[in-house]
């Protein structure tokens, strides 16, 4: 009796792993983009204390952050000193009170899959955070942060 496998069988074995990573790869890849706006959001915080910080040394006056200001890895900022870009984000710091945080590649806002909307709790009056979704995924992503008090508006 020959020893060895039937192309039947071979072909099951090939056809059942196609099925696990079928299912298996749209939860990592919400697993990853969960991570990234993990990332986002920490960056925001430290971008946050950063502005509380300058602000106590200014004598209680907000200014924008700029790269006078601080600089995180992997980034850099645009000449006024009010967009930071990294590789997964841009973050746009117009408003001393408040920064919109942009998923994007390469620095393109024209194809975020969502956009979240931080104020700076200690230094305004109206605290918020939203989660705008313009994709399947954005949605995914913004729904798993309303745990965090993010309310989320779907833009699909």
């Amino acid at each position: 009796m020959k020893k060895g496998f039937t192309l039947i069988e071979l072909l099951v074995v090939v056809l059942i792993i196609g099925i696990l990573s079928s299912v298996a790869l749209p939860q990592y890849i919400t697993a990853v983009e969960k991570a990234r706006s993990s990332e986002a959001l920490t960056n925001q915080n430290y971008m946050e204390k950063m502005v509380q910080m300058n602000s106590l040394e200014g004598g209680g006056t907000l200014s924008g952050l700029g790269r006078d200001i601080m600089e995180l890895s992997g980034g850099e900022w645009n000449e006024e000193g009010e967009e930071y870009c990294t590789k997964n984000f841009l973050y746009i710091h117009d408003d001393p009170y408040d920064m919109r945080i942009v998923r994007t590649k390469n620095c393109n806002e024209e194809v975020s899959e969502y956009t979240l909307y931080t104020s700076f709790a200690s230094s305004h009056q109206i605290d918020y955070k939203q989660c705008r979704a313009y994709t399947d995924l954005g949605y995914k992503i913004c729904k798993g942060l309303e745990s965090q008090k993010f309310q989320l508006q779907d833009e699909r």
